[in-house]
């Protein structure tokens, strides 16, 4: 008997995801990215839901500014194209961005090189809503997910057909426009069709970037019990690279470019198709087949380095879900497979014309990961989840060396098995309060040029990074959500992550390695207070003490993460269908990147504030006006540098992040 769990939502969710999302309803919110469609009331975990409207309204041009100031979350930017932002959860400094796992519409953005996620192709217009789970999942998604998972959600069509068109203008030369519609035909047949361009000179000189994008999607229900759906995208982007300053240097004018040639130019296009069907009465079945297709070219005659990658992906993700009583309790039984293949050519060139071959690679990733999960619970108000995953890599690569004479060529085959467990305890002691704790294993596979640099010529020989081990370790959290009364909300989550083998840049042998044993303590607190027709105000806190536990560095800070980010969203209602928001952002100091040993002074503590004004005239219903400007006080900083001499001697530099900035927004939705 498939059952419906009765609670109040906003109890289930943190403050961020009630107050600061301005969910209203009280239908049981479901959440994707539990990938059993587990309310939020029943998840054992820090959990935030910003929906669409909420993204409007706070006028958020994409996903990076929406997860900033509506999630609490924190990036880093070596330039002011928000597509190449750098995502850190749980205290993860450089390449952060490899153990969030980040999920568009269950098909992942990460990709299994090194390169940041691109989020210019996630363009904002098109987002329905953004699932953020915060802590391990590597039980349940296996790699990229050692700190969290943030999945996000594109609009589907629900109802009457919605055509919606927006424009943005707004300094530094930036235009952005977009145009979608949704529908259905007769309610079994739905579609949706969007098409995005965003074009900017940039903050800094050669900072400029543009993109296009388009996708859509087409849903069917053959019967009540069985419903296939098709979505397609196609995005290009081209951006500039302005490069790292001296603290000089950015005093003196932050807007210049050391790297004024050098830029990157990608084109993807992908698609997934899903099969969903009910098994028996209280099962259901659903499979997902993914491909995608990247191209990248990047000059950067700066250093000098000229390369041309391609990656095809293909990924398999079948599921099982049967919810049903077991010896008369609840019991939601989930089992599935991750199956992916990953082909990444990369060819490095000596010049600009691309005429004299450095290196000539070809790697591969082969991944076969299995899962199961299973919630029981023993009351209605208490409930036991236990969680396992096995996993296994296969990693080959042929490299060949036109540098050397004569050329050489190598290859080499890594395999990894890995595994995890995930164990959780939640307890409802009344609808308007939820506690819980787990423990868990991570785990995560190396990059495929982690194990392999392919620049050759002047960076010298190709090399196999032959010795890299994954990495593993283990987390603890206590958590506890709570509804105050009407106006008021409150969460807090306090954790401890313990890894080995965690992979990282050593400036010794200018390649990657694992670091001794980290550990981190942490954490998330949030406090939201809303009353219609007045406004709201939500506090976000996160604090990190992320060090080294052992080895020549122990109980120094991890480079590249601040110990506290603080988030202050408010908005105000005014007359005249008026309304003035107000987000406050202080980040505190942190070691410069590379600077194991702190012989470099720290990134300064920096705080900005963003001011907007926005217009929703009720006699013209779906129209929205949004104003706004960013970072008020024009203040200079830089929230990510390099100690490119570390450990001999300080050469440090810093990528200055966009002084003020305006902008200006239009949406109809008809």
């Amino acid at each position: 008997m498939t059952h419906v769990f009765r609670s109040s939502v906003f109890s289930a969710l943190s403050v961020s995801s009630v107050l600061a999302a301005g969910i209203t309803t009280n239908a049981p919110i479901v959440v994707t990215a539990s990938r059993a469609d587990r309310t939020m009331a029943e998840m054992p975990a820090n959990v935030t839901v910003i929906t669409a409207d909420r993204i409007r309204d706070t006028g958020a041009q994409n996903a990076v500014e929406a997860l900033e100031k509506l999630g609490g979350l924190y990036f880093r930017r070596n330039a002011d194209n928000p597509g190449q932002a750098a995502i850190s959860m749980r205290g993860f400094g450089d390449n952060s961005h490899g153990r969030v796992l980040v999920l568009v519409d269950g098909q992942p953005l990460n990709t299994p090189d090194m390169a940041a996620l691109d989020w210019l192709r996630i363009p904002v217009s098109a987002v329905d809503r953004i699932e953020i789970v915060s802590g391990g999942q590597s039980a349940l998604y296996g790699n990229s997910a050692e700190a969290g998972v943030v999945n996000i959600l594109t609009r589907r069509p629900a109802g009457q057909p919605v055509t919606t068109a927006s424009l943005t203008v707004g300094s530094e030369g930036t235009f952005a426009g977009h145009l979608g519609h949704a529908g259905s035909i007769d309610g079994s047949l739905r579609y949706t069709a969007d098409a995005d361009w965003l074009k900017s000179d940039g903050w800094r000189d050669n900072s400029e970037y543009e993109s296009r994008d388009v996708r859509a999607s087409i849903a069917k229900d053959w019967t009540e019990r069985f419903s296939t759906d098709l979505s397609v995208f196609g995005t290009e982007n081209r951006f500039g690279m302005p490069g790292a300053l001296t603290l000089n240097a950015m005093r003196q004018n932050p807007r210049q470019t050391t790297h004024p040639g050098d830029e990157v130019e990608t084109t993807t296009v992908g698609g997934r198709l899903g099969v969903h069907g009910l098994v028996g009465a209280d099962g259901r079945l659903d499979a997902g087949l993914a491909a995608t297709h990247r191209t990248v070219k990047s000059d950067f005659p700066s250093v000098p380095s000229f390369m041309e990658t391609t990656l095809d992906t293909i990924t398999f993700t079948p599921r099982y879900v049967l919810d049903a009583d077991l010896a008369g309790h609840r019991n939601k039984l989930l089992a599935g497979a991750d199956l992916g293949y990953d082909l990444y050519p990369v060819k490095a060139y000596g010049d600009a014309l691309h005429a004299f071959p450095n290196t000539d690679a070809t790697l591969r990733r082969l991944n076969a990961g299995i899962y199961a999960q299973d919630e029981f619970w023993m009351t209605d108000a208490l409930a036991l989840t236990l969680g396992a995953r096995g996993e296994i890599f296969r990693y080959t690569a042929d490299v060949t060396d036109f540098t050397a004479i004569p050329p050489s060529s190598t290859d080499f085959l890594r395999v990894y098995r890995q595994s995890a467990l995930d164990a959780a305890i939640l307890y409802r002691p009344a609808e308007w309060a939820r506690v819980y704790a787990r423990a868990a294993t991570l785990y995560r596979g190396p990059f495929v040029d982690e194990l392999t640099s392919t620049y050759g010529g002047v960076w010298g020989t190709p090399g196999m990074n032959l010795n890299l081990r994954p990495e593993a370790g283990q987390q603890y959290e206590l958590g506890a959500h709570l509804e105050l009364d009407a106006a008021w909300a409150a969460a807090l989550s306090v954790y401890r992550l313990d890894l080995r083998n965690e992979i990282a840049f050593d400036p010794l042998t200018w390649g990657n390695s694992n670091l001794p044993r980290t550990r981190r303590y942490g954490a998330e607190a949030s406090l939201t207070w809303r009353k219609d027709g007045v406004g709201l105000c939500a506090v976000s806190y996160n604090v990190v003490n992320a060090a080294f536990a052992a080895g020549p560095y122990e109980h120094k800070q991890i480079p590249l993460v601040p110990a506290h980010v603080v988030t202050v969203h408010g908005e105000l209602d005014l007359p005249l269908d008026l309304a003035a928001l107000a987000t406050l952002r202080g980040v505190s100091a942190q070691y410069l990147g590379n600077d194991n040993g702190h012989m470099s002074p720290t990134i300064p503590t920096y705080a900005t504030l963003d001011l907007g004004l926005r217009y929703t005239p009720r006699p013209l219903a779906g129209f929205e006006l949004f104003a706004g400007v960013d970072n008020v006080a024009d203040h200079h900083y830089a929230n990510v540098g390099y100690d490119y001499g570390a450990p001999f001697f300080t050469m440090d530099y810093y990528y200055p992040a966009a002084g003020r900035t305006w902008k200006v927004s239009a949406t109809y939705r008809f």
